[in-house]
This record gives C-alpha cells, structure tokens and sequence, in this order.
C-alpha cells in the first residue's frame, strides 16, 4: 500500500509547487509583464480622425486628408451613410508596406501592418498604398483593407463590404466561394 501512495504524493509535491510559483510570479513580476496585450514598443502616433462614439474602430495608414477622403466616399452609400455613428477613424501617418499578390492585387495584410495598426484602437485596418499602376487591384484579407490610391475614394465601400460583412466577389462571370452567401 506505502508504494501505491508514492506517485500520488510526489505528484501533489510537484502540483503544490507549481502553484507557489505560479502564484509569487504574480506578486514580483511587474504587471506590464504578465498581462501585456499589445506591442510595448510601438512608435507609431494615433491620430483621432473622427470619434463618433461607435463600435467599429478603423485606422488607416495615409495621411489625414487622404483617409478623410475615404471615410467620405464610404458614406456615400447606404446603409453605411445612415451609420455613421457606429464608426471611428483614426489614422497613422505610415507608408504601409505590401505586396503584389498574384500579379493582379495590392496586399499590405502582414503582422508589421497589424502591429503598427495597434497605435490605434484597430477593428479593420485600411492600407493606403501609392500604386504605379491603375490595373492593380485593391483587396481585402481579414481585417486589411488594401487601397489602391489611384482608385476611386468608392473603392473603399467595396473592400469594407468584404471585411466587415463577409461579402464575397460578384463579379460575371464568377463563382461564389464555397459557403458564401450574398
């Protein structure tokens, strides 16, 4: 019986001393340590654009005056002009780097987008990226609005409609992703 007992008190021993430490960690570590959520070096300044006490938080990496552009042409169209109330805007004044997915569309989705996005409160992130060319498209990956600067200001309707309700291409002719439904 003595050595049937012995796994189970050395287990408890290990258990008990894996909860002190756990526990001293919490009262000697600095909480900034322990409970960090967003990058601690963040370089970026936020800049309010507009806080219209909304749920919905987008920053753009642009200029001021080019984001405020943006925002107008998004609300240009309905339903999203008689919400404006659910969205903030906020902006960072950051080239964004990106790619050229595919030969056809702009992609700045990266974790050193999202990371410089952080500055901000950040839902969705809009990319603005100063293109050569008209032919490249404009994109939305997760959360990553990427803007073509030589489209227009509507295209930003466009890529929200993907980003924030899941809309899929309906381009002709086309095909739905699987499990899409406009």
């Amino acid at each position: 019986m003595k050595n049937n007992l012995n796994p189970f008190i050395y287990s408890g021993v290990i258990l008990t001393a894996l909860i002190i430490l756990g526990v001293s960690l919490l009262f000697f570590l600095p909480e900034s340590e322990i409970f960090q959520t967003s990058p601690t070096e963040i370089s970026e300044t936020c800049n309010i654009i507009q806080n219209n006490g909304g749920h919905v938080n987008i920053v753009f990496l642009s200029a001021p005056s080019v984001a405020r552009q943006y925002i107008n042409g998004l609300f240009l169209f309905s339903p999203l002009g008689e919400h404006k109330e659910d969205f903030n805007f906020y902006n960072i004044e950051k080239k964004p780097r990106y790619e050229i997915y595919k030969g056809i569309a702009l992609l700045a989705h990266s974790k050193e987008t999202l990371k410089i996005a952080s500055a901000c409160p950040s839902d969705y992130v809009v990319a603005i990226v100063d293109s050569e060319s008209e032919e490249l498209r404009s994109s939305s990956y997760g959360n990553v609005m990427t803007l073509n600067s030589k489209h227009a200001p509507s295209v930003f309707a466009h890529e929200a409609g993907h980003a924030l309700f899941y809309l899929a291409e309906e381009y002709v002719p086309a095909r739905l992703a699987n499990g899409a439904e406009n």
